[in-house]
């Protein structure tokens, strides 16, 4: 996800329940349900919450702030002139997250977030408003994160 400075991440993998470099044996760490339990889906949980909301340096989680409209743009088409869409940031992120492994429902939902104002009404994504982009993507990300499906990835 970009983190500008992923010193801690290991810490946060075992809370999560998987070690890096330090499967539980040969097969690696099972799929699913089997690794799941209160502690390792709340440490899930509190990551990417922390990722979608720590901003600035002078936070205990300085490390993990990302600047989600440098970080979108860079993993979005190269193409001259193009421009981030609200499709493209839910898709990065799925990608990302779940191996785009969610329903077309929840995907659609994610996609309306985009452009919803705080009213509820709809509104004109506009990539080049630096605040709306990072405010929807991080709003996005934390969608994700309470989704089951999350869990499971």
């Amino acid at each position: 996800l970009g983190l500008s400075n992923p010193k801690n991440l290991t810490g946060h993998m075992t809370k999560a329940g998987q070690e890096l470099f330090a499967p539980p044996d040969v097969s690696g760490w099972t799929s699913g349900v089997g690794w799941l339990n209160t502690s390792t889906v709340m440490a899930r949980y509190n990551f990417l919450n922390s990722v979608a909301t720590k901003r600035g340096k002078n936070n205990e989680l300085a490390g993990y702030a990302v600047d989600f409209p440098i970080w979108l743009k860079a993993k979005g088409p190269r193409l001259p002139g193009y421009q981030v869409s609200e499709f493209d940031v839910v898709e990065i992120f799925l990608d990302s997250l779940l191996s785009g492994d969610i329903s077309v429902d929840t995907r659609y939902v994610l996609e309306q977030y985009m452009t919803t104002s705080d009213q509820g009404k709809t509104v004109p994504w506009n990539p080049n408003n630096k605040n709306f982009f990072d405010k929807k993507a991080r709003g996005a990300l934390y969608l994700i994160s309470v989704v089951p499906s999350y869990q499971l990835n």
